[in-house]
């Protein structure tokens, strides 16, 4: 019979970096998970990723973990770039979430419904005009209730960035329609 293995003995198996890995991984995840639930994706669609994760962290090191943050992602297959991606080199219809020093970016192209993107935006601008009325609204009405028009004015102009801001997003998908983008189906 053996004695028991002491601790010394498999202190060469320890990875004391592994932690700050799994971290960073579940960052990456995080990062195109939150990318997936601000758009309407087609069912079973798996878009490609390009991750950026700074100096901090070595890409060989992260690159065994692709797999793992490929099924936490819900994303297709997953390049690792070295430069941090420029947003205008970018494909269109990429969208991309910066966490810490980790960029990533998820090419939706194909992958997003459409026409229920569509809808919400076109929603977002309805409300935006409902609320441009209930605005005008607050400069009449019992004194005690009426807002300043410095108040209103303020108001107005955050309307107007935000439905300039959705018919951009309006524009862009529309543009990104009309491209027909390769299927991102596996």
């Amino acid at each position: 019979l053996d004695s028991y293995p002491q601790a010394v003995e498999w202190s060469g198996f320890v990875n004391p970096a592994l932690s700050d890995l799994v971290e960073v991984v579940l960052k990456m995840a995080s990062g195109l998970r939150g990318i997936r639930s601000n758009y309407t994706l087609l069912k079973g669609s798996n878009p490609a990723a390009v991750i950026h994760c700074g100096e901090s962290v070595n890409l060989d090191d992260i690159k065994q973990f692709s797999e793992v943050i490929q099924r936490l992602g819900r994303c297709g297959e997953i390049s690792f770039v070295a430069d941090k991606p420029d947003l205008t080199t970018l494909a269109p219809g990429c969208a991309v979430n910066t966490i810490d020093d980790i960029t990533v970016a998820l090419h939706l192209g194909d992958c997003l419904d459409a026409a229920k993107e569509i809808k919400k935006l076109q929603e977002k601008i309805a409300k935006n005009g409902r609320d441009r009325v209930k605005a005008a609204k607050g400069a009449k009405g019992a004194f005690k209730y009426r807002d300043t028009p410095e108040k209103i004015a303020e108001k107005l102009e955050g309307l107007d960035a935000e439905l300039a801001e959705y018919q951009y997003q309006l524009k862009t998908l529309e543009q990104l329609l009309q491209i027909g983008r390769a299927s991102c189906r596996e």
